[in-house]
């Protein structure tokens, strides 16, 4: 199930969305197999943004991370720790509803769910 490029496709659950573009490396974000089932990978410029339906904010999001690591993604707001879970920094829930969030990878990174 190599898929070689999910630019363009927008997979929802329960009216979140995600959706990816490429950057301006080679390799474009794309469903991987790997040794232990299909992972998402994106790599260094692609990008993933996240959106909540249009009455729901984001309060974190988790990772389960796939072959490779997931430490070296740069989000637009908020951060990943060491779980891979990310969440909206103290100021920015107070501040507003995040209702949107791109993560932008410094290298290959790897997603299984």
């Amino acid at each position: 199930m190599n898929i070689p490029n999910l630019t363009g496709v927008i997979p929802t659950k329960d009216g979140v969305t995600i959706s990816f573009a490429d950057g301006s490396q080679s390799n474009k974000p794309r469903w991987w197999e790997a040794g232990a089932g299909t992972e998402l990978r994106i790599y260094t410029g692609n990008t993933m943004t996240v959106t909540a339906p249009a009455n729901m904010k984001l309060t974190s999001i988790e990772f389960t991370k796939g072959s490779k690591n997931f430490a070296l993604v740069n989000c637009s707001v908020g951060s990943i720790d060491d779980n891979n879970v990310w969440t909206p920094a103290t100021q920015e829930r107070a501040n507003t509803d995040v209702k949107d969030v791109t993560f932008t990878p410094t290298g290959r990174e790897g997603v299984s769910k």
